[in-house]
């Protein structure tokens, strides 16, 4: 379910909002198997959603719940999302070289610059 706009605020997704858009068979899954770590993973995702929403980006993108992480697709191609693997990361496929360029730990703000070329070279 979407967030709900204020008057005076700007819609922000929560974890416990983005806990609702996973397939319950893969919510059941994650919070059982990641179970210490699962809201972290949903806040994750959340302060990505929201740093999306200030783009066009959001609408041509399909938010897919993977095992392992969570990504934002365009099409069949993974641009960027959460990894679930070890503490819940911000994560972008890009090559290594462009990975060389970032710092292990980044918030999803600091990645826009990032976030942004891989959108552009999704094709």
């Amino acid at each position: 379910m979407p967030p709900q706009v204020s008057n005076k605020q700007t819609m922000q997704w929560t974890a416990e909002q983005v806990s609702d858009l996973v397939p319950p068979k893969r919510r059941e899954s994650y919070e059982t198997e990641y179970e210490h770590k699962i809201n972290k993973f949903y806040e994750r995702v959340a302060e990505l959603k929201n740093l999306l929403r200030e783009t066009q980006w959001v609408q041509t993108l399909e938010l897919r719940f993977e095992k392992y992480f969570c990504a934002f697709y365009f099409g069949n191609k993974r641009l960027f999302g959460v990894n679930l693997q070890g503490t819940p990361k911000l994560c972008v496929w890009i090559t290594e070289a462009e990975a060389d360029r970032l710092s292990k730990d980044c918030e999803a703000n600091e990645l826009r610059p990032i976030f942004k070329h891989a959108n552009e070279n999704r094709l």
